[in-house]
């Protein structure tokens, strides 16, 4: 299985959960499957990520290989998704700008979206249900992590 990772799938284990200094073989799986190849994420994600002077901001520098940049296919994927979601990205805030990319780069390839989000509605939107609706699978962390077969 291969992955297409939110910001929040970095940020939340990273400052809430699983500091990397605390239990490193969990971000050891992590690093092991972004170098398979199987976890990666959009361009977006990192400038969201970087905009925090942090561990996690200098682990991902040394990871760019995760990072897939924007191409015309995903920029047309996103154009769709933000057309049917007009007011789910809100640039002036900076608030799920990543989120389209995440999902369209998913769709691009084939992936899983893997995030911290639940729920969602037409009038509310979240990555979740915007998944649903263009037919992308999405896991929680949570399931994620279980896939994995990794344990404390």
């Amino acid at each position: 299985m291969r992955y297409s990772f939110d910001t929040s799938a970095f940020i939340v284990p990273h400052r809430n959960w699983i500091p990397m200094d605390l239990i490193p073989s969990f971000w050891q799986i992590i690093d092991d499957l972004i170098q398979a190849g199987a976890i990666v994420a959009s361009e977006e994600v990192y400038r969201e990520i970087v905009q925090v002077d942090d561990a996690l901001k200098q682990w991902v520098k040394e990871r760019r290989n995760l990072f897939i940049d924007v191409d015309e296919v995903q920029q047309q994927h996103v154009e769709d998704i933000v057309n049917m979601f007009p007011n789910w990205v809100d640039y002036a805030a900076q608030r799920n700008v990543a989120d389209p990319f995440v999902i369209a780069l998913a769709i691009q390839y084939g992936l899983i979206v893997v995030s911290f989000e639940r729920g969602g509605s037409r009038n509310k939107p979240s990555i979740p249900f915007v998944c649903n609706e263009f037919n992308v699978e999405h896991l929680l962390y949570t399931d994620f992590v279980r896939q994995t077969g990794w344990r404390a």
